[in-house]
């Protein structure tokens, strides 16, 4: 658990990343669906929304199951691996949901990146738990809760703000390189 202990600060840059990424990802989905996907074509708005956020409850704890069934949280490499493979797939569902053009696969894409961050958030936050000094443990965790809020804050108006100059789409496949440097991060702990 030296890893967790040993690098915080890379830890909290990743979180960061994920942070500004998942806010501008968040805001800006249901506006793709509507401006490029026809949603509103023959079934009410609210009701497609509705049936979109049904679909990861079950996803969510499947792919957390597998993640978690996959990984050693007691060996610090391989939950590093998980993470890096997560990671990936959390890029290529963004990039797939921008570059959607039809409704399911773009329905596929978002489930997939909520599937995923879900499984990180769980694996990463055990992982830490168990890294972490129990003297500083609830101090780091409020400071990775921080980070995070933080950089939704300033991320997601960020893109959404490059989203209105150009288009969502652009917007969107912005978040790829937003998490991408993770993947590189995660490989230094």
């Amino acid at each position: 658990m030296s890893t967790v202990r040993g690098r915080p600060a890379l830890i909290m840059i990743v979180t960061i990343l994920l942070g500004a990424a998942s806010e501008a990802f968040d805001r800006l989905w249901p506006l793709h669906l509507h401006d490029n996907m026809g949603l509103s074509d023959g079934i009410d708005e609210v009701v497609w929304l509705g049936l979109i956020g049904a679909g990861p409850a079950v996803g969510g704890i499947v792919l957390t199951g597998l993640a978690h069934r996959e990984t050693d949280l007691d060996d610090p490499g391989n939950v590093v691996r998980t993470l890096l493979v997560l990671i990936g797939l959390l890029t290529v569902a963004s990039f797939a949901f921008a570059l959607a053009d039809t409704l399911w696969l773009a329905l596929a894409a978002i489930w997939l990146v909520v599937w995923v961050r879900r499984a990180m958030h769980t694996i990463t936050l055990v992982w830490i738990n168990r890294g972490l000094d129990p003297n500083s443990r609830v101090t780091m965790l409020s400071m990775l809760s921080q980070g995070d809020a933080l950089c939704q804050i300033v991320g997601g108006p960020a893109l959404g703000g490059v989203g209105s100059a150009t288009r969502v789409r652009t917007s969107l496949l912005g978040l790829g390189p937003i998490v991408a440097p993770a993947l590189l991060l995660y490989r230094l702990l």
